[in-house]
């Protein structure tokens, strides 16, 4: 389930008194998506696997923690045309994870 909330990332006056919004339509990452990608996979690949109507296509990092997730309907070039994430992760001098979350970065075509 994926659940859009709307946010406004800045506000525009032009010269004839008009005011736009700019905003972004955020997209939640549910526990289904994220069950699959907190798991380990081989480092430094771009993994493509099917989650239910959707494609996805991540990169991992030299760990094998995907870091860069890509999910949409995959086009006759092997490209995803949907939404683009990245991974937040912090992890301090002990190796304990401080910050771990998913950004929604906008469009992937």
């Amino acid at each position: 389930m994926i659940i859009r909330t709307i946010r406004v990332i800045g506000v525009f006056l032009d010269q004839y008194g008009t005011w736009y919004l700019f905003y972004n339509y955020g997209m939640s990452l549910k526990e289904p998506i994220l069950k699959i990608l907190v798991k380990q996979y081989a480092p430094l690949t771009m993994m493509e696997q099917k989650f239910g109507r959707y494609d996805l296509m991540f990169k991992t990092d030299d760990e094998g923690r995907p870091i860069m997730l890509f999910i949409g309907k995959k086009n006759s070039n092997g490209n995803i045309i949907g939404d683009r994430y990245a991974r937040r992760l912090k992890i301090d001098d002990e190796g304990n994870t401080v910050k771990d979350h998913w950004e929604h970065k906008g469009k992937a075509t």
